[in-house]
């Protein structure tokens, strides 16, 4: 499994991927800064977005398709991560819960990937603890997406003028 570690730059701004990934810019998830200091001995193991575009697809008699594209959609983000145990115990449980869990319940947060920037809700999150090798408790947020500033297309109704044959496939 390979670490995503949260950490200040030397030009004092703050990244999540620690080398090994080259990213146009830099992903930001603001909400958890308190969270990944290194005092609490907490990082970022996976990040995921999934975004669906609004589209309609309409059949027409003469068997074409025309598509009708609506601009935003929703989506998903998913944040997962574990908290590490040391002989103090896991100092970022506390944080996890009051800063991330309670805190975020019904907030909007915005998480950015580059230029673009997802506004997001929590809409979920898990916590389960490992034993082995050592004590470690992971943590999944679930967020949903309900806006970004991806550009959007004007609504547009484009007829898909292609119609296969199965004699088209022999060629």
């Amino acid at each position: 499994m390979a670490a995503i570690y949260h950490y200040n730059t030397s030009d004092g701004n703050q990244e999540v991927f620690k080398s090994g990934i080259n990213v146009l810019t830099s992903v930001k998830v603001p909400f958890l800064d308190n969270l990944l200091k290194a005092d609490n001995l907490a990082l970022i193991t996976e990040m995921s977005i999934q975004n669906n575009e609004t589209v309609q697809f309409f059949m027409t008699f003469d068997d074409a398709i025309n598509w009708f594209y609506f601009g935003k959609g929703l989506g998903s983000l998913t944040i997962r991560g574990m908290l590490l145990t040391c002989d103090k115990g896991t100092p970022g449980l506390p944080v996890l819960m009051d800063d991330v869990m309670r805190n975020m319940r019904g907030k909007s947060v915005d998480v950015s990937l580059g230029n673009a920037v997802f506004r997001c809700l929590m809409t979920s999150f898990n916590l389960s603890l490992t034993q082995d090798p050592s004590p470690v408790i992971e943590f999944t947020l679930g967020l949903s997406i309900y806006s970004h500033n991806l550009p959007t297309r004007e609504k547009v109704n484009v007829p898909c003028d292609y119609n296969p044959r199965f004699d088209d496939l022999d060629a």
